[in-house]
């Protein structure tokens, strides 16, 4: 993995493609093989970490999910949906659309009970 640990490799990740869509299958490999090599991570992990999703935040789209996101919605057979942190539905699978009465954009807030 050119000289790099698996931690540096899903830092760096993180850092420089949060937000892509396109690098999900990276980010993917990147954070299996960091949990596959060490369960333990160094003290600095949780704030880069959180950094790289404040960041990607700032230019998420409230009503864009890639394609791999909508993929893996459509696995789950129950309802599923994904909020924004601002608590904006971003995206949600065909059994959240038939059963729930809520949209994208629309706050999570919406739906008749509390989560």
């Amino acid at each position: 993995m050119n000289g790099s640990s698996p931690q540096r490799s899903l830092k760096d990740l993180l850092r420089d493609n949060a937000a892509d869509p396109f690098a999900f299958d990276a980010f993917l490999k990147a954070w299996n093989d960091c949990f596959e090599s060490s369960p333990v991570l160094d003290a600095s992990f949780e704030e880069d970490a959180k950094e790289a999703l404040e960041a990607a935040s700032e230019n998420m789209s409230t009503d864009l999910a890639g394609p791999k996101i909508r993929q893996m919605l459509s696995a789950f057979p129950n309802p599923a949906i994904i909020v924004h942190a601002n608590g904006r539905v971003i995206e949600q699978n065909i059994a959240a659309m038939e059963t729930l009465s809520i949209d994208q954009g629309d706050l999570i807030d919406a739906l008749p009970f509390a989560l």
